[in-house]
Protein backbone atom coordinates (compact mmCIF):
# COMPACT_ATOMS: atom_id res chain seq x y z
CA UNK A 1 0.00 0.00 0.00
CA UNK A 2 1.56 3.53 -1.46
CA UNK A 3 0.22 6.72 0.02
CA UNK A 4 0.13 10.17 0.45
CA UNK A 5 -0.84 10.05 4.29
CA UNK A 6 1.39 9.13 7.27
CA UNK A 7 -1.75 9.31 9.34
CA UNK A 8 -3.77 6.65 7.26
CA UNK A 9 -0.93 4.22 7.62
CA UNK A 10 -0.61 5.09 11.36
CA UNK A 11 -4.18 3.82 11.63
CA UNK A 12 -3.53 0.71 9.74
CA UNK A 13 -0.32 -0.09 12.14
CA UNK A 14 -2.60 0.65 14.88
CA UNK A 15 -4.30 -2.25 13.41
CA UNK A 16 -1.81 -4.11 13.14
CA UNK A 17 -2.24 -4.43 9.95
CA UNK A 18 1.43 -3.53 8.34
CA UNK A 19 4.25 -5.95 8.36
CA UNK A 20 6.81 -3.67 7.18
CA UNK A 21 6.72 0.24 6.40
CA UNK A 22 9.09 3.28 4.96
CA UNK A 23 8.86 6.75 3.43
CA UNK A 24 9.23 6.29 0.10
CA UNK A 25 8.97 9.89 -1.10
CA UNK A 26 8.21 13.56 -0.36
CA UNK A 27 6.58 16.87 -1.86
CA UNK A 28 6.12 20.34 -1.46
CA UNK A 29 3.06 22.63 -1.50
CA UNK A 30 2.61 25.57 -3.78
CA UNK A 31 0.18 28.55 -3.95
CA UNK A 32 -0.98 28.11 -7.64
CA UNK A 33 -3.02 31.17 -9.23
CA UNK A 34 -4.45 31.78 -12.96
CA UNK A 35 -1.82 31.55 -15.74
CA UNK A 36 -2.94 34.75 -17.42
CA UNK A 37 -3.19 37.51 -14.48
CA UNK A 38 -3.86 36.61 -10.92
CA UNK A 39 -2.72 37.72 -7.91
CA UNK A 40 1.29 37.58 -7.55
CA UNK A 41 1.98 35.96 -4.17
CA UNK A 42 5.57 36.95 -2.56
CA UNK A 43 4.38 35.43 0.89
CA UNK A 44 1.49 33.25 2.23
CA UNK A 45 0.34 36.57 4.49
CA UNK A 46 -0.70 37.61 0.93
CA UNK A 47 -3.54 34.93 0.72
CA UNK A 48 -5.50 37.16 3.00
CA UNK A 49 -6.22 39.14 0.49
CA UNK A 50 -8.02 36.63 -1.58
CA UNK A 51 -11.91 36.16 -2.08
CA UNK A 52 -11.44 33.02 -2.52
CA UNK A 53 -8.80 30.23 -1.90
CA UNK A 54 -9.61 26.23 -3.30
CA UNK A 55 -8.06 23.41 -1.22
CA UNK A 56 -8.46 19.60 -1.45
CA UNK A 57 -10.87 19.02 2.06
CA UNK A 58 -8.62 20.10 4.79
CA UNK A 59 -10.34 17.96 7.19
CA UNK A 60 -9.86 14.87 5.22
CA UNK A 61 -7.61 14.40 2.24
CA UNK A 62 -3.97 14.52 3.06
CA UNK A 63 -2.69 17.61 0.35
CA UNK A 64 -5.88 19.68 2.33
CA UNK A 65 -4.72 18.46 5.65
CA UNK A 66 -0.82 19.60 4.99
CA UNK A 67 -2.01 23.12 4.10
CA UNK A 68 -4.18 23.41 6.83
CA UNK A 69 -1.52 22.53 9.13
CA UNK A 70 0.95 24.91 7.10
CA UNK A 71 -1.60 27.52 7.65
CA UNK A 72 -2.22 27.04 10.66
CA UNK A 73 1.64 27.09 11.76
CA UNK A 74 2.28 30.67 9.70
CA UNK A 75 -0.48 32.33 12.22
CA UNK A 76 -2.75 32.67 9.18
CA UNK A 77 -5.19 29.66 9.20
CA UNK A 78 -8.28 31.80 11.29
CA UNK A 79 -8.17 34.82 8.97
CA UNK A 80 -8.30 32.51 5.82
CA UNK A 81 -10.55 29.49 6.86
CA UNK A 82 -13.96 31.86 6.11
CA UNK A 83 -12.52 32.17 2.08
CA UNK A 84 -11.79 28.23 1.62
CA UNK A 85 -13.53 26.51 -0.64
CA UNK A 86 -12.91 22.79 -0.16
CA UNK A 87 -12.73 20.44 -2.90
CA UNK A 88 -12.62 16.84 -3.61
CA UNK A 89 -8.94 16.88 -4.13
CA UNK A 90 -5.99 18.25 -4.92
CA UNK A 91 -7.22 18.27 -9.05
CA UNK A 92 -10.15 19.61 -8.35
CA UNK A 93 -8.83 22.41 -6.58
CA UNK A 94 -6.41 22.82 -9.50
CA UNK A 95 -9.98 23.02 -11.93
CA UNK A 96 -11.23 25.90 -9.87
CA UNK A 97 -8.81 27.95 -10.32
CA UNK A 98 -8.15 27.41 -14.05
CA UNK A 99 -11.99 27.73 -14.25
CA UNK A 100 -11.79 31.88 -12.47
CA UNK A 101 -13.74 30.32 -9.96
CA UNK A 102 -11.04 30.97 -6.76
CA UNK A 103 -8.08 33.35 -6.58
CA UNK A 104 -5.81 30.57 -5.75
CA UNK A 105 -4.94 27.18 -4.52
CA UNK A 106 -2.53 25.32 -2.18
CA UNK A 107 -1.68 22.15 -3.91
CA UNK A 108 1.27 19.87 -4.29
CA UNK A 109 4.10 20.69 -6.40
CA UNK A 110 3.88 17.56 -8.73
CA UNK A 111 0.31 18.20 -9.32
CA UNK A 112 0.69 21.92 -10.13
CA UNK A 113 3.45 21.27 -12.42
CA UNK A 114 1.26 19.57 -14.80
CA UNK A 115 -1.61 22.15 -15.15
CA UNK A 116 -1.37 23.76 -17.95
CA UNK A 117 -4.02 27.08 -16.99
CA UNK A 118 -2.15 27.69 -13.32
CA UNK A 119 0.89 28.63 -12.71
CA UNK A 120 3.16 28.54 -9.83
CA UNK A 121 2.72 31.82 -7.50
CA UNK A 122 4.65 30.82 -4.47
CA UNK A 123 6.31 27.74 -3.61
CA UNK A 124 6.76 27.00 0.18
CA UNK A 125 10.60 26.55 1.26
CA UNK A 126 10.71 22.79 2.37
CA UNK A 127 12.17 23.76 6.09
CA UNK A 128 9.02 26.04 6.25
CA UNK A 129 5.92 23.21 5.06
CA UNK A 130 4.47 20.44 6.23
CA UNK A 131 6.79 17.28 6.05
CA UNK A 132 4.77 14.99 3.38
CA UNK A 133 5.52 11.95 2.69
CA UNK A 134 4.65 9.03 0.72
CA UNK A 135 4.50 5.98 2.79
CA UNK A 136 5.21 2.35 1.70
CA UNK A 137 4.02 -0.69 3.80
CA UNK A 138 3.55 -4.60 3.12
CA UNK A 139 0.13 -5.13 4.54
CA UNK A 140 -0.26 -8.32 6.81
CA UNK A 141 -2.52 -9.63 4.60
CA UNK A 142 -1.13 -9.20 1.49
CA UNK A 143 -1.80 -11.88 -1.06
CA UNK A 144 1.71 -11.96 -3.18
CA UNK A 145 4.04 -10.23 -0.32
CA UNK A 146 7.33 -10.98 -2.37
CA UNK A 147 5.83 -9.37 -5.28
CA UNK A 148 5.25 -6.32 -3.12
CA UNK A 149 8.96 -5.79 -2.03
CA UNK A 150 10.56 -6.20 -5.36
CA UNK A 151 8.07 -3.06 -6.35
CA UNK A 152 9.50 -1.71 -3.00
CA UNK A 153 13.07 -2.47 -3.94
CA UNK A 154 12.55 -0.91 -7.67
CA UNK A 155 11.03 2.04 -6.05
CA UNK A 156 13.86 2.97 -4.45
CA UNK A 157 15.79 2.47 -7.30
CA UNK A 158 17.97 4.83 -8.39
CA UNK A 159 16.05 4.58 -12.01
CA UNK A 160 12.44 5.05 -10.43
CA UNK A 161 14.15 8.01 -8.06
CA UNK A 162 15.00 9.96 -11.11
CA UNK A 163 11.73 9.46 -12.67
CA UNK A 164 9.94 10.74 -9.53
CA UNK A 165 12.18 13.67 -9.88
CA UNK A 166 11.58 14.35 -13.05
CA UNK A 167 8.14 14.77 -12.28
CA UNK A 168 8.97 17.11 -8.93
CA UNK A 169 9.25 14.14 -6.02
CA UNK A 170 11.99 14.48 -3.53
Amino acid sequence: FLSADESRMDALAIKGLIVSRTSVLSNTLVIVVPRDGGMNIASPAQLTKARSIALAEPSTVPAGIYARSWLQKLGLWERIAPKVIPTDNVRAALAAVESGNVDAAIVYKTDARIARRTRIAYEVPRAQGPSISYPFALLRDAEQPAAAMRLLAFLRSKAALQRFAKHGFV
